[in-house]
């Protein structure tokens, strides 16, 4: 895979010298944690000292080239660096930092595509952003470069209500009969589970989009999945019934100036898994439901707002009876001012509720607490934009709800642990 990738690398750039438009591009960025900590203690009861930190986030550069009839064409992506790990942020005896695991040392992406008629466009490859994602707020777009650049954290939970586009290597097909239908169809190249043919094509990922002229826009979309597996982490808990097959629908809503909203739901099938004493156990994923809305009040100041909810996840075990999953629920707000035409300030606030179905130790409980729990975070930045750099810095105060004695949670007779961090970064696109 690597090798074909470098060598349709190669061919993108040589291409450009015959092709009617070529473009070359590139993104660079460092990003520092000048200080982190927290007031939670070790396992000895010590308070925990402050870290600090840096490194190169991102070295990407992309080249996209494309014959003059647009009839083919080619894209590609060399990518290096290292990354924050933002699920450590304000805990220092976490790694700040982890190599950049999407492809080792360098990591090269690329696809090709064919399109000989208006109607149809085939694309073979691979586009690690995703392909004909239904989301423009609630995902990756909520904070744009300063997720990237880990001066906030992203929540990438919202993906479970809103389809986050197909990215993993493989051929892409799509149609439109008409303006407003958009139909799209992607096989993997391969999965988890080998290359015969049957799982790759249960692996499908379809896609139906419907423009409605002064509304928006209605979508539904099927990913495939091939194997039912239940997981479970460490401590034995559920983490996730995979590859069952997910449905989502979309609708977004655009008719009004500087307003955009957006409805998602997501819902992976059930799975059944048969391996423990050949006896079937089965595992409900939940429902999720998201709301996604970015307004422009005026040219200075807008906001960006996200909730989600899930709801109605069960495990059936062996033998005993069925646990129920909690009910959560999670919200971002993002007011934003512009202090001059390359200023911006932010303001990013949220909490991510968790009620527990009941006291009872299950997979989705191990502390058999019946206490409702309220993460929270609180995250002011801002952004200096000059030319085609950016110079972005904040401040991050957060809890994850939870009672902590000695590093360890507790149901009595703990603390709240809250976490601080400062993070900066700077970054150049050309």
């Amino acid at each position: 895979m690597k090798k074909s990738l470098v060598l349709l690398l190669i061919a993108v750039v040589a291409a450009g010298a015959f092709a009617q438009s070529f473009d070359f591009s590139g993104q660079i960025f460092g990003n520092a944690i000048l200080g982190a900590g927290t007031n939670g203690k070790d396992a000895n009861g010590d308070s925990i000292d402050p870290t600090a930190g840096g490194t190169m986030g991102r070295i990407r550069f992309n080249a996209n080239a494309v014959d003059k009839d647009g009839i083919f064409g080619a894209w590609a992506r060399f990518q290096s660096g290292w990354s924050l790990n933002t699920s450590k942020l304000g805990d220092p005896a976490g790694a700040l930092f982890t190599f950049d695991g999407q492809g080792g040392a360098v990591a090269m992406y690329g696809y090709a595509f064919w399109k000989p008629v208006e109607m149809f466009r085939l694309q073979v490859g691979v586009n690690p952003s995703g392909e004909f994602s239904d989301t423009c707020v609630a995902d990756w777009d909520f904070y744009d470069l300063a997720g990237d650049v880990g001066v906030v954290q992203e929540n990438w939970l919202f993906e479970n209500a809103f389809y986050a586009g197909f990215s993993s290597p493989g051929s892409l097909i799509t149609l439109t009969p008409a303006e407003a239908v958009e139909i799209n169809i992607a096989v993997p190249f391969e999965d988890m589970n080998g290359s015969l043919a049957s799982d790759v094509y249960k692996n499908t990922n379809a896609r139906i989009a419907y423009t409605i002229d002064g509304v928006g826009k209605v979508a539904v979309t099927y990913a495939g999945g091939s194997a039912d597996t239940i997981n479970y982490d460490d401590s034995g808990s559920v983490v996730t019934g995979s590859n069952g097959g997910t449905f989502f629908g979309y609708f977004n809503y655009d008719s009004i100036d500087n307003l955009n909203l957006e409805l998602g739901v997501g819902y992976q099938l059930a799975v059944t898994d048969n391996t423990i004493l050949n006896k079937d156990q089965k595992y409900t994923s939940p429902v999720s439901v998201g709301l996604g809305v970015t307004y422009d009040v005026n040219e200075q100041f807008g906001f960006k707002v996200r909730v989600m909810g899930q709801f109605g996840q069960k495990f059936s075990p062996v033998t005993g009876d069925d646990q129920n999953g909690p009910t959560v629920v999670v919200a971002d707000i993002l007011p934003y001012y512009a202090i001059s035409d390359t200023f911006k300030f932010y303001l990013s606030a949220g909490i991510n509720f968790t009620k527990p179905d009941s006291d009872k130790v299950t997979v989705f409980n191990s502390l058999g607490s019946s206490d409702n729990i309220i993460g929270w975070h609180v995250n002011p930045y801002v952004s200096k934009a000059i030319g085609d750099g950016a110079f972005i810095a904040g401040v991050r105060i957060d809890s994850d709800g939870l009672n902590y004695k000695n590093g360890t949670a507790v149901i009595k007779d703990g603390d709240k642990v809250i976490n601080w961090s400062i993070p900066i970064a700077v970054s150049y696109s050309f």
